[in-house]
């Protein structure tokens, strides 16, 4: 197992090293085995544990940061904490955000105090899954904003938005500030 300050690496063999008890784990450096040689790695490592009882906590490899897991209520869980699919919705509605910004920047405005809210929705039916991620943006820009149009594709295209399936509904309400 890696120690203390472990390096971390995107391959099956190395990941599989590093899984150790959260409680001893320092923050690791992350190195991608593709960076050693020169090119660059898109893979970003999350470690974890099962802690009984529907409970997890994860750890974010780059930064050190944890979270922790329960199941919901309606699902055998405690809901404690975020449940897997609540961080789903959560990813989305920040990566939105997320993206906006990023497009918002690129044009040299700053869209600081953006709020978001989600609100997700489970099927009735087998197998369980999320069916729904209804979203509203409150934006500190008016709609008629030359960077309105940009802004608006940001969120359509965000990274976790093109990787959730496409049966999973997304509709977008936008809440533009008074011009």
């Amino acid at each position: 197992m890696g120690g203390l300050g472990a390096v971390v690496c995107c391959t099956p063999e190395a990941i599989a090293d590093q899984v150790q008890p959260l409680a001893v784990r320092s923050r690791p450096k992350t190195v991608c085995h593709r960076q050693r040689r020169g090119t660059r790695c898109g893979m970003v490592t999350i470690t974890g544990e099962y802690q009984g009882d529907l409970h997890c906590v994860a750890a974010h490899g780059p930064s050190g940061q944890v979270l922790n897991t329960d199941a919901p209520k309606d699902n055998q869980g405690r809901g404690e904490a975020f449940s897997p699919t609540d961080l789903l919705a959560t990813s989305f509605a920040t990566c939105i955000a997320t993206t906006m910004a990023i497009a918002a920047r690129r044009q040299g405005v700053e869209l600081r105090g953006l709020r978001y809210e989600v609100g997700k929705e489970m099927s009735t039916d087998a197998p369980r899954r999320v069916v729904r991620l209804a979203t509203q943006l409150w934006i500190p820009l008016p709609k008629s904003h030359a960077v309105a149009p940009v802004i608006e594709n940001a969120a359509r295209t965000c990274p976790v938005h093109q990787s959730l399936h496409p049966s999973v509904e997304k509709p977008i309400v936008f809440h533009w500030a008074e011009s």
